[in-house]
């Protein structure tokens, strides 16, 4: 079974690049079944605001989905999987963790 682990919706914003995707939470599943993938980890940056869009949407296409973020951190960007909440941006790299 093949996941994309790593995909930013229109929710993510970026600081060098202002929109770091423009589909929907429920577009990207949609693909993702087109496709054959067994499942989305949906990584937005700093936010978890597309979540429920994707996981309501993975339920319908029979895919797994998995809650993440690219969380920035005062040492870089670090992708959390399997996440419940938010994890807020800008601190260090331990306390991220």
């Amino acid at each position: 079974m093949f996941f994309e682990l790593h995909c930013h919706s229109r929710h993510s914003k970026g600081g060098k690049i202002k929109e770091e995707g423009i589909s929907s939470p429920a577009d990207i599943i949609r693909a993702a079944k087109h496709r054959g993938l067994g499942g989305i980890a949906l990584t937005d940056h700093n936010t978890v605001d597309g979540w429920k869009e994707a996981e309501r949407e993975a339920k319908r296409q029979g895919l797994l989905f998995i809650p993440g973020e690219e969380i920035e951190t005062e040492s870089g960007h670090v992708l959390g999987l399997g996440l419940t909440e938010v994890i807020a941006p800008g601190l260090g790299l331990e306390e991220t963790l």
